[in-house]
């Protein structure tokens, strides 16, 4: 009963990231029977290879109204075709697009409700760029460009992190950025992925961040650089990440509904208004 009423939970978040968390959603839920109307503000953006473009989960879902496109291309290279070409598509488009930019991954990212007022969901968090959330530091297992190359990462950027979210929050929480999803203001999104690519074609001899080719890496390193204007969906405004641990975890201290996440709110609001 708990792990049904998990899945009808995880229906109530705008979008669910997460390769396994998406897949068992899917199996369980008759989720693309609802139509999804996203706000004219934003536009929607994916990057897929040719070669495995049908995978994307964007073309399953039903929009009653939204602009959405994907970026096809030749081969992707982790992770600065990701980076490059988001960069590339809005520079060549930037007069043609809206106000909002709404990256997902393609392969796993689901929009499950309607998601209207982008500068709200910026305002409650007092920020221009918006990331999804995930709860640790820890590395995404891509192979490090030298010996201890991510040490800086992990002892620097880790402990600065839970410094930065204290005095933002109000408490010491070891929550970090996930590059998977994020929703901007366009110019500020553009902004932040040239100087991503900068670092990303630099030296990586000269030590992280620079030559890091992971954007998720990388990015945690940029969000700590501007923390006033980048935040994590701490609260699970408009997107939950999850892993299979969702399904088996129902504990007090589970990220999942109530849980890591939700206790701080309230000091979050008071501390803000």
């Amino acid at each position: 009963m708990q792990k049904e009423k998990t899945y009808l939970d995880l229906l109530e978040f705008p979008i669910i990231h997460g390769r396994h968390l998406c897949n068992e959603v899917i199996v369980n839920c008759a989720i693309f029977e609802k139509k999804i109307t996203i706000s004219n503000d934003i536009q929607i953006l994916t990057v897929v290879d040719k070669y495995n473009a049908f995978q994307n989960l964007l073309s399953k879902t039903s929009f009653e109204s939204a602009n959405v496109h994907v970026i096809v291309i030749d081969e992707y290279i982790k992770w600065i075709s990701k980076i490059k070409s988001l960069k590339e598509y809005i520079e060549k488009e930037y007069d043609n697009l809206p106000s909002y930019i709404l990256y997902v991954d393609g392969f796993d990212t689901l929009i499950l409700q309607d998601i209207l007022e982008p500068k709200k969901l910026l305002d409650f968090y007092n920020c221009k760029l918006l990331f999804n959330m995930e709860t640790n530091f820890v590395h995404t297992g891509f192979p490090e460009p030298s010996l201890n190359y991510f040490d800086d990462l992990y002892y620097r950027e880790a402990s600065r992190s839970v410094i930065l979210n204290e005095k933002k929050y109000g408490s010491r929480i070891n929550a970090a950025l996930n590059a998977g999803v994020f929703l901007g203001e366009k110019d500020y999104v553009l902004q932040i992925l040239k100087e991503t690519l900068d670092y990303m074609l630099e030296d990586y001899n000269k030590g992280y961040p620079y030559g890091c080719l992971d954007d998720q890496c990388l990015l945690r390193f940029v969000h700590n650089e501007h923390f006033d204007d980048i935040s994590i969906d701490l609260f699970n405004k408009f997107c939950f990440w999850g892993s299979r641990l969702t399904f088996e975890d129902f504990s007090e201290n589970n990220i999942f509904g109530i849980g890591y996440t939700q206790k701080y709110l309230n000091k979050y609001i008071d501390g803000k208004y």
